[in-house]
């Protein structure tokens, strides 16, 4: 019990949140087990010496459980110098192991200094400020709050073990009597609370206050309940030197601890508002804790927020976030993105490349950056921060994209064709690489090719609305109008308010002497986009051919009355004037 407090609360001092992986936490649980087996009955030192060394081998905190298993080994070895003598050999088995791990991969023991003599000495300093890069001391008020903090993390989530345990278990082993009742009726109202606080199980969300190592802390509750009912005959001594039944502290402590860390969180998420209060609290500038808790606090704030729909509200918070902690990766990078999306390059790219300057390694952060240059009209930087992005995670599949159409863009359509081919190769049903690929052909003139690529894509892609408009435009252009109608009428019904689909479509079917669909058709594209040129002029054309002339000359002049210049500019007079010269003509004819 022991190793597992001092490893759920000094992952908090690495880390600032447990951030063991599930495979830890689970090497963590099958320790437990074997442990509990040691203790109880004196067989299994191997079992709990393998996991301990697998929960080692998988991340250094694992190290931590080291006091435990020293003690399970020295009380296995009690009263017996044979088994003392192999006891302490066992001692040497992390050594050993960590030195073959570090040989294989080429390290030295040099090499272990150098990189752990920073590293513990950067997180694991006695005393002095805290700050966005030291997010602890050890004896800094924030590391103890937040290590007491932790301890009301180890309850809920690792219930559904008992439950595991419990049916596992055959019925004439099932512990019985009033207290183990009495203990399952308490524990079934957490487990369902756990369930539909998790958001991991289908519940609102977590906070992320459902640590890993709560699995292995339940685990060891729910091993005692199980398996170690109190003896109740034979002699004093038998009954003394027999294995322990439940313990009453610890199953109280365990579940007060539930209790306390769910009453104060489940309830009170009941209402979102109250909630978020609630939470804020805890958190605000009067609160004992560093920085970085309180920059994630925001950041998560921010991020729920963003769930919600409520972008000015999460902008707001992760701006707090960054400027309570600038070194607060997530919270900057996510604002970058957002005022990107909104067209705030301004706001966007200092924080873009803030986040790529506190994260080179990460691809997503040079993604993100080439995404707001690419709006910027920056081709060559974004295509620059494309490649990086590659480089770093070569299963970025929006990158490639990125990069190909910046080479699109640039006219380099060599390689614009090559890295959508590479991109397609990773991501086959990608149908928008192939719209790279057939507007390299296209701008070849090579439009058969085109078309072609572009049908592979709506097979992989039925409703992707980039294929589509491009193949009813080239359909268009090509005068298969019959079949760009098919393309473009879906197209229509997936987005309405697509303007240059409706006018698109309308020329399709205009030029098939469909007039009431074509003016329909015009009229949906004006009432998405008012001031799109080529639907007004198109309109009046189909109007004219209808023999509503009047009506197509007071299509042309409406738009010249409420845009005058934009009218001027697309010479939108001289077309007045066309059409009232061929009106004549029609007349004198």
């Amino acid at each position: 019990a022991g190793g597992l407090l001092a490893t759920a609360g000094i992952t908090r001092l690495f880390y600032g949140y447990v951030e063991t992986g599930p495979l830890l936490a689970a090497a963590v649980a099958l320790f437990v087990l074997a442990g509990v087996r040691l203790v109880q009955d004196g067989r299994g030192v191997a079992a709990a010496t393998f996991t301990f060394l697998l929960a080692s081998a998988m991340h250094v905190t694992g190290l931590l459980l080291f006091p435990a298993w020293a003690w399970l080994l020295w009380h296995w070895s009690r009263d017996d110098s044979r088994r003392r003598r192999l006891a302490l050999a066992l001692l040497t088995l992390p050594i050993l192991m960590y030195g073959a791990i570090w040989s294989v991969f080429g390290g030295s023991a040099r090499a272990v200094g150098d990189l752990y003599a920073p590293y513990f000495g950067k997180f694991l300093t006695l005393l002095g400020p805290t700050d966005g890069k030291r997010a602890y001391t050890l004896l800094s008020p924030a590391r103890w709050t937040e290590f007491l903090n932790e301890q009301f993390l180890l309850g809920p989530f690792a219930l559904l073990a008992l439950v595991g345990l419990w049916l596992a278990l055959p019925r004439r082993e099932r512990p019985a009597g009033p207290e183990v009742r009495f203990l399952l009726l308490l524990l079934a109202p957490f487990l369902l609370l756990s369930i539909l606080f998790n958001r991991e199980l289908g519940g609102a969300r977590d906070w992320d206050l459902v640590a890993n190592l709560a699995v292995p802390a339940i685990l060891l509750v729910a091993v005692t309940l199980a398996r170690a009912p109190a003896p109740d005959g034979g002699s004093q001594r038998e009954r003394r030197d027999a294995a322990p039944g439940p313990s009453p502290g610890l199953v109280i402590t365990l579940l007060s601890a539930s209790l306390f860390h769910l009453i104060g969180f489940v309830l009170v998420d009941a209402r979102p508002d109250r909630s978020l209060a609630h939470f804020l609290t805890l958190f605000e500038s009067g609160a004992p804790v560093s920085p970085f808790a309180r920059s994630y606090a925001l950041e998560e704030v921010g991020r729920y927020e963003l769930e919600r729909g409520r972008t000015d509200e999460a902008i707001r918070h992760l701006e707090d976030a960054a400027r309570v902690d600038p070194g607060n990766v997530k919270a900057v990078g996510t604002l970058g993105s957002l005022y990107n999306s909104r067209g705030d390059l301004a706001r966007a790219m200092p924080h873009l490349e803030q986040a790529v300057r506190l994260r080179p390694d990460m691809a997503l952060n040079h993604y993100n950056l080439g995404a707001a240059r690419m709006s910027g009209g920056r081709s060559t930087d974004a295509a620059r921060a494309f490649e990086e992005a590659i480089r770093l995670d070569p299963n970025l599949e929006p990158a490639w994209l990125g990069l190909a159409n910046m080479a699109l863009a640039l006219k380099l359509t060599a390689i614009a064709d090559s890295v959508a081919r590479e991109g397609q190769a990773r991501f086959p049903a990608n149908a928008d690489l192939m719209v790279v690929r057939a507007a390299v052909r296209e701008q070849a003139g090579r439009f058969d090719e085109a078309i072609q690529i572009l049908e592979t894509a709506r097979i992989a892609a039925p409703d992707n609305q980039t294929v589509l408009y491009n193949l009813g435009r080239l359909r268009n252009d090509q005068g298969n109008y019959q079949a760009a109608i098919g393309s473009l009428s879906r197209l229509t019904a997936l987005a309405p308010d697509d303007a240059e689909a409706w006018n698109n479509l309308g020329v399709a079917q205009l030029q098939l002497l469909q007039f009431d669909a074509a003016g329909q058709a015009f009229v949906n594209a004006i009432n998405a986009n008012a001031d799109l040129i080529p639907a007004h002029v198109n309109l009046a054309e189909a109007l004219f051919r209808m023999g509503r002339r009047e009506e197509a000359l007071g299509t042309l002049q409406a738009f010249i009355d409420r845009r005058p210049g934009l009218a001027k500019e697309a010479g939108m007079d001289r077309m007045m004037e066309n059409l009232r010269q061929r009106s004549l003509n029609d007349s004198a004819d």
